[in-house]
């Protein structure tokens, strides 16, 4: 990095060099197949629930409340992750009106990949998008040479701090 800086520099004279990621990525140490404890339950997709089984989190949308009741207890006795609080999905953004993100969101802990999934059967080695508060390799980084850069502190921080770095021209 200090040498393309370096040659950047020679290049053009006075350069910014902003580097950043949108994640980390956590080492798999499990796998785990939600969908058959789901389907044991004996509710109907479409009449019931619509379910979403993503790498690391299902997402449910549910028609009724016994729906809702006997998932949510399901879920709730799994050890490899937990149901997201209403206070919870509000703290990370996902707390909408119109429940667009799901009525319940089961989230798996950190290191355990749901496989398979509708993302696909492939165990990966290492994967991204559990609680960010709850893993310490979710993190993600922002990197300026340049000291007066306004902190970032949320990934949506980033598009303006580049933004201004554009000619008022452009």
């Amino acid at each position: 990095l200090r040498h393309l800086f370096a040659t950047a520099q020679k290049q053009w004279g006075q350069v910014r060099l902003r580097i950043f990621s949108d994640h980390g990525m956590t080492p798999i140490r499990q796998t785990v197949d939600l969908m058959p404890e789901i389907e044991r339950l004996g509710l109907r997709v479409p009449h019931d629930y619509l379910p979403a089984y993503d790498s690391t989190m299902a997402r449910f949308w549910v028609e009724h409340e016994r729906a809702e009741t006997q998932l949510r207890q399901c879920l709730e006795q799994l050890p490899y992750g937990r149901v997201l609080s209403a206070a919870e999905l509000d703290a990370l953004g996902l707390g909408f009106d119109d429940d667009r993100y799901g009525h319940l969101v089961f989230v798996l802990h950190p290191g355990t990949l749901m496989c398979p999934s509708d993302m696909g059967r492939l165990q990966f080695a290492g994967m991204h998008g559990f609680h960010p508060h709850m893993d310490p390799n979710a993190y993600a980084v922002f990197l300026s040479s340049d000291v007066h850069t306004p902190p970032v502190q949320h990934i949506t921080d980033i598009f303006p701090t580049l933004l201004a770095d554009l000619p008022s021209h452009v």
